[in-house]
């Protein structure tokens, strides 16, 4: 499983080369991560270019790893033609997939940031930060106490405006995504059904896994940690259920089938 092929080699290098002049500073890595499209920063080579970064070593290592471990096999059975549409396309898929919802977030965000400016109070600062910001509620808890007790103060209402507005430009100005695990889980969704009866054995896991029961389990536990907004951990999951969304339609448009 870990003879490696040269297209797996391939990539392997130029996501290491690009990591390590990511870490030396040789280059500006947030001109390259794929920033939201609302963003004076977005660009569309950002669409590709996304995928050779990565926020650190284990970010790198644990993509790198999967990639080794999946994508030897999965060349060999869709020639190098077909892994790079395959790779290339969850890669891209899944970043469109997780700016498209991170747009429709943003716009609904900014909807209610301009009902807030037309009627400023504490019931519906509270009431804004709880729906849309809950990480930080508890940091403007003060303010928000200090406004309840200052309703028709002038500079309150002024404060509270800026406060939403700067969430806001946060919100836009952070959501930037990078990384090739939206490419690695489109390899490994692959991979769970082209060789869904073989049987891995896992670190830490006492009995051998059918790779396809461990792709099914990886989905459902991405797309729940994707529903689970409030256990943000800064991990992307959605573009994870992006680029296993994308493997599962090659199968249907190439109609594969099973060979092991």
């Amino acid at each position: 499983m870990f003879q490696i092929t040269p297209l797996i080699r391939n990539l392997m290098i130029a996501n290491a080369i690009v990591f390590l002049l990511q870490q030396t500073g040789v280059f500006n890595a947030n001109l390259f991560i794929l920033h939201p499209f609302q963003s004076p920063a977005f660009m569309p080579i950002q669409l590709l270019t996304y995928m050779f970064l990565h926020g650190g070593f284990g970010h790198i290592f644990s993509n790198m790893l999967s990639l080794l471990i999946f994508g030897p096999l999965v060349e060999q059975q869709l020639g190098p033609k077909k892994f790079l549409i395959l790779y290339f396309g969850a890669g891209l898929f899944a970043g469109l997939l997780f700016m498209g919802v991170n747009y429709y977030e943003l716009h609904q965000i900014s909807e209610a940031v301009a009902v807030y400016q037309a009627d400023p109070t504490p019931d519906n600062l509270t009431q804004f930060l709880s729906q849309h910001f809950r990480a930080v509620y508890e940091a403007n808890l003060a303010f928000l106490n200090d406004f309840e007790a200052h309703k028709t103060d002038p500079t309150y209402i002024k404060n509270s405006v800026e406060l939403t507005q700067e969430l806001l430009s946060q919100r836009v100005t952070q959501g930037g995504l990078l990384g090739a695990s939206g490419a690695v889980f489109g390899v490994s969704m692959m991979f769970g059904f082209l060789f869904f009866n073989l049987k891995l054995y896992l670190l830490f896991f006492p009995f051998p896994i059918k790779a396809g029961f461990l792709v099914i389990f990886d989905f459902g536990y991405e797309t729940m940690k994707t529903f689970a907004r409030s256990q943000s951990d800064g991990v992307a999951h959605l573009a994870h259920v992006g680029g296993m969304i994308f493997a599962l339609v090659m199968v249907v448009v190439w109609r594969l089938r099973r060979v092991h």
